[in-house]
């Protein structure tokens, strides 16, 4: 890997650079039974350990399935390290929600969790019924893998 300022050690040196794409999913009780999408890009940047990570979803059809809302197909799994999660940047556009859209990444995962944050703090998982066809969402997030 690459070096920096004459340090020679291995465990500082930069080993692993890598952009790509990917495929976000968005489901509904771990499901997308009739799921139909207009736009489902992704894309990412690794550097060592560390990955950040955005996708864009168009829901043009919401399907059958019926639960916990996540966006899946994360390109790497989050690591377990001292069983964090890691908060996610959310915004849906035509998503119905309490106050304020949130979420995470749940640690040894490759989807994100999906939440609802009254003003007064209460936190509620978003699921199927904060959805209807034409929605979109977009996530951000950097996270170690």
């Amino acid at each position: 890997g690459i070096t920096f300022n004459g340090d020679t050690a291995a465990a500082n040196a930069l080993d692993d650079y890598e952009q790509g794409t990917w495929t976000p999913t968005i489901q509904f009780g771990g499901a997308a039974v009739g799921n139909a999408y207009s736009t489902q890009v992704g894309s990412y940047t690794k550097v060592g350990d560390l990955v950040t990570a955005y996708c864009f979803c168009i829901l043009t059809t919401k399907g059958s399935s019926t639960g916990s809302a996540t966006v899946n197909g994360f390109p790497f799994s989050h690591s377990s390290l001292n069983n964090s999660h890691t908060p996610i940047t959310f915004r849906g556009d035509g998503v119905a929600f309490a106050d304020y859209p949130t979420g995470y990444m749940p640690f040894s995962s490759a989807y994100c969790v999906l939440n609802e944050i009254t003003n007064a703090g209460a936190r509620s998982g978003m699921d199927d019924t904060n959805f209807t066809s034409g929605d979109n969402v977009m996530i951000s997030v950097t996270y170690k893998v």
